[in-house]
């Protein structure tokens, strides 16, 4: 509708079923982990096993995972912010602090001063539009679009303003419901 289509540029990618099944295993793990089924030190065990056995898994992108740590570092800071805040505008909280810190740790912090989770969820959900840093996956995939294309500042200026046009007609939406 708004983008230009390009003929796809082919992209040869090796799969590797081992691979897959391990850091699908892995994957469940820290899920188990996270929902505390399992205890935590079995992630920090098959990590050591995982970088120690494959080398592949060393490669990481540390400027977007430092982005996301500097986010989830900030938002202690902005928990001491909003620790007096009224909890019936929550909403409004969640959308705003998101375009500044992404919305996962934006709802980390501010799901500690609701019992009204119902705005704090379509809230979050909403705030993932806006600025780049809104969500994690906006920043990843503008990463990857760079990486084949030329057009960088251009495009950031059009997704901004997509981003904040999707932004405000959900927010329109979300009042009329």
């Amino acid at each position: 509708l708004f983008f230009k289509t390009q003929k796809a540029k082919k992209i040869k990618i090796n799969f590797n079923k081992k691979d897959a099944v391990l850091f699908s295993i892995f994957l469940i793990i820290v899920i188990l982990a996270l929902f505390k089924i399992i205890p935590l030190i079995f992630c920090f065990i098959l990590s050591i096993f995982i970088f120690i056995f494959k080398k592949d898994a060393l490669k990481v992108d540390y400027a977007t995972l430092f982005t996301f740590i500097f986010f989830l570092l900030a938002s202690k800071n902005f928990y001491l912010i909003f620790k007096n805040y009224h909890p019936n505008n929550i909403f409004n909280a969640v959308i705003v602090l998101s375009q500044f810190i992404s919305n996962v740790p934006a709802t980390l912090i501010l799901h500690k001063f609701t019992n009204d989770y119902k705005p704090l969820l379509i809230g979050a959900n909403i705030a993932s539009f806006g600025t780049i840093v809104a969500s994690l996956a906006n920043i990843l995939t503008y990463k990857i679009y760079l990486k084949y294309n030329k057009d960088g500042f251009r495009f950031f200026i059009k997704l901004q303003i997509y981003g904040f046009l999707v932004l405000g007609l959900s927010l329109i939406i979300n009042y009329l419901l």
